[in-house]
């Protein structure tokens, strides 16, 4: 998975212990790496990435985290915007 818009490099490890403790289906989830604003995750999922998406844009998430828009999906392959 690719984030965009993160803030800081900070931020980036955070969603990964937001991925880790509040996503139902996510295993584990890595930061490999973040560069300006651009975060890219190795997310063990248990699921399609099309569900992934569906948890992260339910108004649980939105409200507690952030709400993101969806860019590219390709195989297993999510980038998102963050508004």
């Amino acid at each position: 998975m690719i984030i965009k818009g993160l803030p800081s490099h900070a931020g980036a490890r955070q969603t990964t212990d937001i991925f880790k403790l509040d996503e139902s289906g996510i295993i584990d989830a890595r930061l490999i790496r973040f560069k300006k604003t651009v975060a890219e995750y190795d997310l063990k999922y248990r699921g399609w990435p099309d569900q992934l998406l569906n948890e992260l844009q339910m108004s649980y998430f939105k409200t507690n985290y952030f709400e993101s828009k969806l860019e590219n999906i390709s195989g297993n392959k999510l980038v998102i915007q963050i508004k």
